[in-house]
């Protein structure tokens, strides 16, 4: 008959045997012990030390390299703007530089200026 018993029924028989034994320290006892324990400072492993230097290190270097690349344009932005020539412009004329190499030149008047 012991071979019909489920797995569960001999956890559950073996599980009661342990609780029916006399505990191994008196009530007081084992208080003092969880209160002493509880005041104890631990270290934190080693491991989770290196973690955390290594993650503040990666860190650093990200926010590094952003502040590098936000502080300095790129060259091709720098020199889209400049202007190769100063052309002569007549009065009413608006010069705008599209890219390095086009240029668009815009007339403009009054709206009175236009009826003379």
């Amino acid at each position: 008959m012991e071979n019909r018993r489920t797995p569960e029924d001999r956890f559950v028989e073996a599980f009661r045997a342990w609780a029916d034994r006399p505990p191994r320290l008196d009530p007081s006892a084992a208080a003092k012990v969880v209160v002493s324990r509880l005041g104890e400072r631990r270290r934190p492993p080693q491991q989770l030390a290196w973690a955390l230097a290594t993650a503040a290190a990666v860190a650093l270097g990200v926010a590094s390299l952003l502040m590098v690349r936000t502080a300095s344009p790129p060259q091709a932005s720098q020199q889209a703007g400049t202007v190769l020539a100063n052309p002569t412009l007549a009065e009413g004329q608006v010069l705008i530089w599209l890219d390095e190499h086009t240029s668009l030149h815009m007339t403009y008047a009054a709206p009175d200026a236009a009826a003379r």
